[in-house]
């Protein structure tokens, strides 16, 4: 027969087996493609996971968009958090919270001249790959051998280190890996006509803001830090319209003309 004193500490060590089982479970809880996360306090989505769902790639929401004017997309995503706030799906410490995020430029990014960087690019083009975060090491180590700084001469890596530790600039492999998250794949071969292209952010998130962030930046180029021709600088993902088969995808160049925007990645 078992005494009153042991049930009671039986139920006891139960009662704790439980509370760490449920810490355990919300510590490790399995995250899905299109999820809106915060990283060291910065604003994400989920655009690769594993098949736990406890690993993957985490893409920043970019808290501004040169490509379509920085007023015009700040001025949209405050919209869409006051509606969120409207629907209670935000509170009002988070609405604050997000708002300075989206009204805020963040890190300035100054590029220097294209003669200073091309006997550079010379050097440092065999040393990359397409792995964004080995990108970050090699061009930290290349910086420190040169006695240069990584804000003057390669500014989107040291604005990557702002964001807090762990995030980097995506290099070929994270923006194939967003491709085939956001239509399949890169080139002609995933393209997709206009009324599915405008479709893709909603079925690709059921969050508000991560939808109206995968609009801005799938309209866009994405800069990356994989390099294959010096004079030309770092490849970029660019969204590509086909007028003759109203296609639209997307692919990664070496040179691309207009605006290029950021954004970081963080493997968790």
């Amino acid at each position: 027969m078992i005494s009153l004193y042991n049930k009671s500490n039986m139920n006891r060590i139960f009662i704790t087996f439980a509370l760490i089982l449920i810490t355990c479970i919300g510590a490790n809880a399995q995250k899905k493609l299109g999820d809106y996360i915060e990283i060291n306090g910065v604003p994400a989505f989920v655009f690769s996971i594993d098949q736990t769902g406890e690993h993957g790639l985490a893409m920043t929401i970019p808290r501004n968009n040169h490509a379509f004017g920085l007023s015009k997309y700040s001025k949209r995503m405050i919209k869409v958090i006051d509606k969120m706030s409207e629907e209670g799906k935000l509170s009002s410490e988070k609405v604050t919270q997000l708002k300075e995020y989206f009204n805020s430029q963040g890190t300035a990014i100054v590029f220097k001249k294209d003669k200073e960087l091309r006997p550079l690019y010379t050097e440092l083009v065999g040393r990359l790959s397409d792995n964004g975060k080995v990108n970050a090491e090699q061009v930290d180590a290349f910086c420190k051998e040169k006695g240069i700084s990584l804000k003057d001469f390669f500014p989107t890596f040291y604005a990557a280190k702002e964001q807090g530790e762990g995030w980097f600039l995506p290099g070929e492999k994270e923006l194939k890996d967003f491709a085939v998250f956001y239509v399949g794949g890169l080139g002609k071969d995933n393209g997709l006509g206009a009324f599915k292209w405008a479709k893709q952010p909603k079925i690709k998130s059921d969050n508000e803001l991560v939808q109206e962030a995968l609009t801005w930046i799938t309209r866009g180029q994405l800069y990356s830090s994989s390099m294959n021709v010096p004079k030309a600088g770092f490849r970029k993902l660019a969204w590509t319209f086909v007028k003759l088969t109203t296609k639209n995808y997307l692919d990664i160049y070496d040179r691309v003309s207009g605006n290029v925007d950021i954004c970081f990645v963080y493997e968790f």
